[in-house]
């Protein structure tokens, strides 16, 4: 494509598309990754990532994040303000969209507030987590505040893999809580890393959650 047949702003942009013949349903990833590139040329941060947490309610043999208290030692969670006060200042500066992760996010003592915080902004939120604090009380959470979206990790197809992956035979429990925010409209996605621990495939985990239509 010639320099000047480069789309250079986002109604031309969308035109393009139209002419492209791409599934409106892909539409905004498209328009996600024009909008970043020309927040990238103009040193705007269009997107952000908060780890809150380095702690987390598995044990994932092969997860670079997790620590667990005692190797933390004296250090501490970063605040809620200070998260406030970063937020505020990406926001400022453009930020439209921030992923919120972990360690597991959830466990975050004053998660709610700094996403509420958070979704006043009308910044559009993309929750990471391994699905264990998804229950009842948190979707009715999230029914309330919806995110763009929420990724949940799975890390195997049966309570045997999770043990042998994380060290707790957690998965019926968050299969369960994926099955409840899914059927409550939550805009839930999975996540799979498939790593030397597992004692199946991948694909052994998307059979496992087919049936829900997720």
């Amino acid at each position: 494509m010639a320099d000047e047949k480069i789309p250079q702003s986002l109604p031309e942009f969308i035109s393009w598309l139209k002419t492209q013949n791409i599934d409106s349903v892909n539409y905004s990833s498209y328009i996600d990754r024009f909008l970043d590139y020309k927040a990238r040329q103009k040193g705007i941060p269009f997107s952000g990532k908060f780890e809150l947490t380095p702690l987390c309610n598995l044990d994932c043999k092969m997860c670079y994040v997790h620590l667990n208290k005692a190797q933390m030692q004296s250090a501490e969670l970063l605040p809620v303000e200070t998260w406030k006060s970063i937020a505020k200042s990406a926001i400022d500066m453009g930020m439209m969209k921030i992923e919120i992760s972990g360690g597991e996010c959830l466990t975050y003592p004053d998660f709610d507030e700094l996403y509420l915080y958070l979704h006043c902004f009308g910044v559009e939120i993309c929750v990471f987590t391994n699905g264990l604090l998804l229950d009842d009380k948190r979707i009715e959470f999230f029914k309330a505040h919806p995110p763009k979206r929420i990724q949940v990790s799975l890390y195997g197809e049966s309570d045997d893999t999770y043990e042998a992956v994380t060290g707790h035979r957690r998965f019926e429990t968050v299969l369960s809580n994926i099955t409840k925010a899914h059927e409550s409209g939550l805009p839930i996605v999975i996540a799979v890393t498939p790593n030397r621990y597992m004692s199946g495939k991948g694909i052994d985990i998307i059979k496992a959650v087919l049936p829900l239509g997720v």
